[in-house]
This record gives structure tokens, sequence and C-alpha cells, in this order.
């Protein structure tokens, strides 16, 4: 499971919780500090891993996928999640 919170906003947090086989099992976030929580519109398809949300903006949110899996982001809270490139580096 991972569980992070945006610091310009800490009640805003996103988390992902996953089964013993290490899929994800849920994504999403909650905007009253974990009272409530609301499903990612979509999600990527890479089961298990970490989330991370931006300080400054909490639309802002990178997935990272585990076992050598891919890095994902979004810029509006989980609608749509994009595949994160870095020039120069490559896959092992």
């Amino acid at each position: 499971s991972s569980l992070d919170y945006s610091g310009g906003n800490t009640a805003f947090l996103a988390g992902l919780v996953s089964s013993n086989n290490y899929s994800a099992r849920f994504h999403g976030y909650s905007t009253d500090g974990g009272r409530t929580w609301v499903r990612f519109a979509a999600q990527p398809d890479t089961g298990f891993g970490n989330i991370s949300v931006s300080a400054t903006n909490p639309n802002h949110i990178i997935y990272i996928g585990q076992y050598n899996r891919s890095v994902y982001y979004t810029n509006d809270r989980g609608a749509t999640w994009q595949p994160a490139t870095f020039p120069g580096a490559t896959q092992t």
C-alpha cells in the first residue's frame, strides 16, 4: 500500500491499496483527510506501486510501478494518466 498527501493542502490524500498478490485493489484520493474516498476515474495498468502527490497542486500525481514497470503521471487528479518519459534514460 502507498499513501501520500499534498504539503500545500494536507487534507488532500492519494493512495492505493494492494492485495496479497501485489495487484492494485484501490486507487483514489480524499479531499477531507481520509474520511471519504473517491476512486480515480482511470488508473495505470501496472499493478502495485507507489504514489506521490505534488506539494503545490493536488491535481498532479505520480504513480511509480514496482518491478521495473513504468512511471505514470496525471495532471487532472486521476481522470487520465500518461506514461512519463525521461530523455536519455534507458529501460532495463
